[in-house]
């Protein structure tokens, strides 16, 4: 779709089985993404006259690629298309209505989808997280990126009667990681929140800028938050107390992070005896991920944005809400950890241009005040 066709909309393409649809077939569409589960994508066409009804299967690939929105929307023409989903039909929705239209709805996953299939019960030996993922990803048609640290390897793992996704959140939870796939790629690591991505949201009403934040709805709770963690478990060869402990370490997302909102309740300190462990290294791994875990619910928000294709999980944007005041505890760096994208005809978010298209980001974030 070229920009000068809809210059007041959005630049995107549909693919299905490697083919374009025609845009004035495109009514809608939104992709979701999260981490620890499957991306999902519907796409509404009409169907009236295309016959879209035997044309498309499950299996078939699914991609959706936009464009910039905004006054760099000029700027960059149609060759900065970008994807916002890659993924695979695994169904189809009609609807018919006498005298109407008819519609056809795609919904699409990405190919983490084909570790949710089945459950297995199987048994890993003298072997480490990454190598277990490795394997997994393999067998599922992926390749896999992990993380390195911490890489330890266990004498016996078993995988009992869960699905390949059930079984490695389990395993990337110990961790402090998470789970997610780009394209054919499975990723096993924790995101990289000392990274920024150099965009910032500002929420006001420059219709022109390239990251427009429109609305913003954020919550701090300090109730699950705690200063340190100790796991406690007992190696049954050796016959002896395994101890890993962890505390609360300052975070690059803010300059006070979640734990010193603790002052006024004491020591808050929290005990795991529940996981099996076999080594003083896995229980500080698994201290240290719980701690981060807990701390990163801290504050927890919604931004709604003009539509960007730049707006992806484990990226780390800067938002100002407050502008007057610079240290406002909910100005600063958060981890996008879920996007929506959607498209419709009409004004956009709050309108100002942009077309119907809108990025809503879940934010997180383990501190507050600017870093």
């Amino acid at each position: 779709m070229a920009t000068n066709e809809r210059a007041a909309a959005v630049d995107f393409d549909v693919k299905i089985n490697g083919t374009e649809v025609p845009d004035a077939d495109v009514i809608s569409f939104t992709t979701e993404s999260d981490f620890d589960q499957p991306d999902t994508a519907s796409v509404v066409l009409r169907n009236d006259v295309s016959g879209y009804n035997d044309k498309y299967k499950p299996g078939h690939t699914l991609e959706i690629l936009v464009g910039a929105s905004g006054a760099s929307a000029a700027e960059d023409g149609a060759g900065s298309k970008q994807t916002i989903f890659k993924g695979e039909v695994v169904g189809l929705d009609v609807s018919y209505s006498a005298g109407g239209k008819s519609k056809l709805t795609v919904r699409g996953f990405n190919k983490l989808h084909r570790l949710t299939r089945g459950k297995k019960s199987k048994t890993y030996q003298d072997q480490s997280d990454q190598d277990i993922v490795s394997s997994i990803a393999g067998a599922n048609g992926l390749s896999a990126q992990s993380g390195n640290s911490p890489k330890i390897t266990h004498k016996h793992v078993y995988q009992h009667n869960q699905s390949d996704l059930d079984f490695l959140r389990v395993r990337a939870a110990r961790l402090g990681f998470s789970v997610w796939v780009d394209d054919a790629k499975l990723y096993f690591d924790a995101p990289k929140i000392d990274q920024d991505s150099g965009i910032e949201l500002k929420l006001e009403n420059a219709t022109d800028a390239e990251h427009q934040l429109k609305a913003f709805s954020g919550r701090l709770s300090n109730a699950g938050v705690v200063k340190k963690v100790t796991v406690r478990a007992w190696n049954p060869e050796k016959k002896e107390e395994i101890v890993g402990e962890a505390s609360a370490q300052s975070s690059p997302l803010g300059s006070s992070n979640a734990a010193s909102s603790l002052s006024d309740f004491g020591d808050i300190s929290t005990f795991t005896v529940d996981h099996p462990v076999y080594s003083v290294e896995e229980a500080q791994a698994i201290a240290k991920a719980k701690v981060a875990d807990a701390s990163m619910g801290y504050i927890t928000a919604d931004a709604e944005c003009r539509g960007h294709h730049a707006y992806k999980i484990g990226i780390v944007v800067k938002v100002t809400v407050n502008l007057d005041t610079a240290t406002d505890r909910f100005n600063g760096k958060y981890l996008v950890a879920g996007v929506t994208h959607r498209y419709a005809p009409g004004s956009g978010a709050g309108g100002g241009g942009g077309g119907g298209y809108t990025s809503t980001l879940r934010l997180r974030r383990d501190a507050e005040k600017g870093s």
